[in-house]
């Protein structure tokens, strides 16, 4: 995939409310997320990281061949607003309609919004606001993505395309939040892990794939190459284990073994559903406790589909009947 630097030395982007280029930002955040890409196995090329692209669709251009691209920026608020900065705050997503893979970059986009939110970021509504902000629709408003038509690089791409506003930097508390090295490594990871979601869980397996919880973040990785402790026994000791999830062609006949592998997922991912039903119930539930039993269902989901792609439209189905009980409970609730 491609990691784009928003931005560039000549002109690097919006001022924080302490003097420090947004560049430099989008720099270390984007150099941060390409590193975790490449420790799950994905081939990461850095555009723009010289601060040399002045012309946007060179970025795109030079993106070639990726499977995605991610435009890493920090955002700001309108001039007549800069007094009131400290009123805005949060992340946001754009697509573009005119991306000739619109819907991919809409479903990557909300994948790393939802997993930002998983991760304690909050989405801003500026952007959505007709009087404050830009009036820019929402695509998903709830994992904060908004459609930007004209933006070049989401516009020029022949790969799906998204760009991150991580932040904003003209807030100064904002600004301070952003600049903390472990906030911005578990805003990465978060980040990390929706494209993951995109790019390998989601999306028909080609090889067979290593999975493992990260040592230092707790996050779920998945790679085409085991982690770099396998082979190590000593590491191998200490550090989590790595399962095998092995690759099933698309309309592959059934095997026994296939089978064993289906029905302990299918029965787990069952008791799932059943516990996201009883949550909506449970007045000692914390604030994020339905979007975390979410995130184990989708990953559950997701590889249930790639073991078993002629079962997915008949658990799709039952999702979407849960869900809607799901959201109509929580709706009574909060009345």
């Amino acid at each position: 995939m491609a990691v784009d630097v928003g931005h560039y030395q000549g002109e690097p982007g919006v001022i924080s409310a302490s003097g420090r280029a947004e560049f430099e930002y989008n720099l270390e955040l984007a150099s941060q997320l390409k590193d975790l890409l490449k420790e799950a196995g994905l081939k990461v090329r850095m555009i723009g990281e010289r601060g040399d692209y002045a012309i946007l669709h060179y970025r795109t251009r030079d993106a070639a061949g990726a499977d995605l691209f991610l435009s890493i920026h920090h955002d700001s608020v309108r001039l007549s607003q800069l007094p009131h900065a400290h009123r805005f705050a949060g992340f946001s997503l754009f697509v573009s309609r005119r991306n000739p893979q619109a819907d991919k970059s809409l479903a990557c986009a909300s994948a790393i919004g939802a997993r930002l939110r998983a991760a304690g970021f909050a989405p801003s509504r500026y952007h959505a606001d007709p009087v404050l902000g830009e009036n820019r629709p929402f695509a998903d408003e709830i994992n904060g993505v908004h459609y930007y038509d004209n933006l070049t690089v989401a516009r020029s791409a022949a790969m799906p395309a998204v760009l991150v506003e991580a932040g904003v930097i003209v807030n100064p508390a904002e600004e301070a939040r952003l600049r903390d090295p472990q906030l911005r490594s578990r805003m990465a990871a978060a980040i990390a892990s929706g494209v993951l979601a995109c790019l390998v869980a989601a999306l028909p397996a080609r090889a067979d794939l290593y999975r493992w919880i990260d040592p230092e973040t707790g996050a779920i990785k998945y790679s085409s190459y085991p982690p770099p402790w396998v082979g190590d026994a000593e590491r191998e000791r200490h550090l989590p284990p790595v399962e095998v999830l092995r690759y099933t062609p698309r309309g592959a006949a059934r095997t026994p073994e296939g089978d064993k592998a289906i029905a302990p997922l299918e029965d787990r991912r069952r008791r799932l559903l059943q516990e996201l039903l009883a949550l909506p119930e449970r007045k000692d539930r914390g604030p994020d406790e339905v979007q975390r039993q979410l995130q184990a269902y989708q990953q559950l989901a997701y590889e249930l589909d790639r073991l078993d792609p002629k079962g997915a439209a008949a658990r799709k189905a039952e999702d979407y009947e849960v869900m809607e009980r799901i959201r109509r409970r929580l709706e009574v609730n909060a009345r």
